[in-house]
């Protein structure tokens, strides 16, 4: 299989806090609320709100900064509080599914996955297609070290990343985020409305919650193809907080069995947004170990159509 080449493209998707449902008091029906999670019991909490977002279990400390890190996050008191923070991978396991009625593309991710949590919880994905020259493969290989590592493969700084976590500093190689103002604004209004499970200002089918994802714009990045996920009633590998009660991806994904060390993830094409056209017209691929770049035309294939 080493020998075969792969599409290679970067999943960009937003990883959102849970938000704490008050716990009801049987001693006189008021809701009470729950327990702190050990990463968000601190001082710069909102005690007087009745749902605190709090750090999933997957999240680490370092997460739990960059969340306050995102500029303007800040309650009615002054105090920082959880917003989303962006993930981002890089996948050669990427491929379409099918092409009618609508566009749908699958990839694989290996478990655990912070990533995989975070497209769950978000709803949303971004695909981005990375041209097959230099500047695609340096894009892709920034995210293929883990999130410790940071853009570029060094050791994270104490920096200010402005609330793009894995994503800032990606000017440096001539890409920049866009989005983050949109998914900013729909996490705000979801907690104004009080929105129950994770809150969401969009509705996608089936009722789950879906944020605006991370798009990368810049030099390598050919297309970006912008996914809801398709998560129909046979997924069950779901992570376990998207079982419970609580989460809007609970309405539509069952099961309980044991996991897998894997994952398929499908998506809905809704749009394609195309890059500045710059460089190779054909995708980055890898195979042996390597980033290839397209080779010669061997023979044009002549497509028929259908009789009708």
């Amino acid at each position: 299989m080493r020998q075969m080449p792969h599409p290679v493209v970067i999943i960009t998707t937003l990883d959102c806090p849970r938000r704490r449902r008050p716990r009801a008091d049987p001693a006189n029906g008021m809701q009470k609320r729950s327990p702190s999670s050990p990463l968000s019991s601190s001082s710069h909490e909102d005690d007087d709100d009745d749902r605190i977002p709090v750090p999933p279990p997957h999240w680490t400390a370092a997460d739990v900064t960059d969340s306050r890190l995102s500029a303007d996050a800040k309650n009615g008191n002054g105090r920082l509080r959880l917003r989303p923070i962006p993930r981002a991978m890089t996948v050669s396991s990427f491929t379409s599914l099918s092409l009618r009625p609508r566009e749908k593309v699958l990839f694989n991710i290996a478990l655990p996955s912070r990533t995989y949590h975070a497209i769950f919880s978000s709803g949303r994905f971004n695909a981005h297609v990375l041209a097959g020259d230099e500047h695609g493969a340096r894009l892709a290989d920034l995210f293929t070290k883990g999130y410790g590592l940071g853009v570029g493969g060094a050791a994270e700084e104490e920096t200010d990343s402005g609330g793009l976590g894995v994503l800032a500093g990606l000017e440096r190689y001539g890409v920049e985020v866009l989005g983050k103002r949109e998914w900013d604004a729909e996490w705000d209004a979801a907690a104004a409305a009080r929105d129950d499970g994770y809150g969401g200002a969009g509705r996608g089918r089936c009722g789950m919650m879906r944020y605006t994802a991370p798009l990368l714009r810049g030099r390598g990045v050919m297309h970006v193809l912008k996914c809801d996920l398709y998560a129909p009633g046979y997924l069950d590998n779901a992570p376990p907080e998207c079982r419970e009660r609580s989460s809007s991806a609970a309405r539509f994904i069952g099961g309980d069995q044991e996991h897998d060390n894997f994952c398929i993830m499908l998506g809905d094409v809704t749009e394609v947004v195309h890059g500045d056209g710059s460089g190779s017209n054909i995708a980055l691929a890898y195979a042996d170990g390597a980033y290839r770049m397209p080779g010669e035309q061997i023979l044009r294939h002549a497509v028929a159509l259908p009789k009708r």
